[in-house]
């Protein structure tokens, strides 16, 4: 996916996380570290913004527009998988694979989780190299990662994985957030096949998938030369996951996430509400 260029979601999903810690005292969730990896791109992706905020909505402030229509999606995933993730770590889960990573950083912060928790991070090689770029230019403090350079919809997933150091007879924690739109049924299964293959029982499987996409996002996307491929129905989710040996553990639906996530933050900010981009669905999955 996306071999040739810096991609245009990945750059947006940072800045979205970057502009809640930065703009808000209540937050839906704490992450210092991604508001430090777009110091220098950081006004830029927001001046952008303000230009085309009437293609959203006519007249509507820079905020307004990136809470409405460009943040309640990733802002969402991202308090999901941080609370998940260290849930798994308190389990003794001690292997982190984030899985088509782009600029995300959850739980990257040291501190954030125990220090024997080894972190797989999984992209196309020039979103790692620019990742790692930012993290050292901003003085980021990070756990040690290693980075594997591949594309999800065909290269070999536990090759990749292996020589770097996982183990497959140890429970994991796979995050695959923000990618499901962008790839076909085919590859997704493919993907979720190769998940299991390195899976032993107990390892969670953590990521998000939308049976209807929100016309304007997917319109900017495809502008990108970033193509939603597919949506997903529950009833092919739950079955893919079943064929591969996964059981549902959690499952949160969009009315699930905004009472959760949204309820509190847009009673205090009415002004700049917090929406979910189409609907969206929170999977944890486990390895049975």
């Amino acid at each position: 996916m996306f071999l040739e260029n810096e991609s245009t979601t990945a750059y947006m999903c940072a800045f979205v996380k970057a502009h809640h810690m930065r703009t808000n005292l209540f937050k839906i969730y704490e992450d210092r570290l991604c508001e430090k990896l777009l110091l220098d791109e950081y006004d830029a992706i927001k001046s952008s913004i303000e230009q085309g905020a009437d293609f959203f909505e006519k007249g509507a402030e820079a905020d307004k527009v990136i809470n409405s229509y460009l943040a309640g999606n990733v802002i969402a995933r991202t308090a999901f998988n941080l609370n998940r993730l260290n849930n798994a770590v308190f389990l003794n889960t001690r292997q982190y694979i984030n899985l088509a990573s782009g600029l995300d950083v959850t739980g990257y912060e040291k501190g954030s989780l125990c220090r024997s928790v080894k972190i797989f991070d999984l992209d196309r090689y020039s979103m790692l190299k620019s990742k790692k770029e930012m993290l050292v230019k901003n003085e980021a403090s990070t756990y040690p990662i290693a980075y594997i350079p591949c594309d999800l919809s065909c290269d070999n997933l536990a090759v990749n994985l292996i020589v770097k150091g996982f183990c497959s007879g140890e429970k994991a924690y796979f995050s695959m957030f923000g990618i499901t739109q962008y790839l076909s049924h085919t590859e997704f299964e493919s993907l979720l096949h190769s998940v299991s293959l390195l899976s032993c029982k107990g390892t969670a499987l953590a990521f998000d998938y939308q049976s209807t996409q929100d016309k304007k996002i997917n319109a900017i996307a495809n502008g990108a030369g970033e193509e939603m491929k597919a949506d997903y129905s529950d009833e092919y989710v739950f079955e893919t996951l079943r064929k591969n040996g996964f059981r549902i553990y959690e499952l949160m639906n969009s009315r699930d996430i905004e009472q959760t996530y949204f309820e509190r933050y847009n009673q205090i900010y009415p002004e700049k509400k917090m929406k979910l981009q189409g609907d969206l669905n929170l999977v944890i999955a486990v390895k049975s």
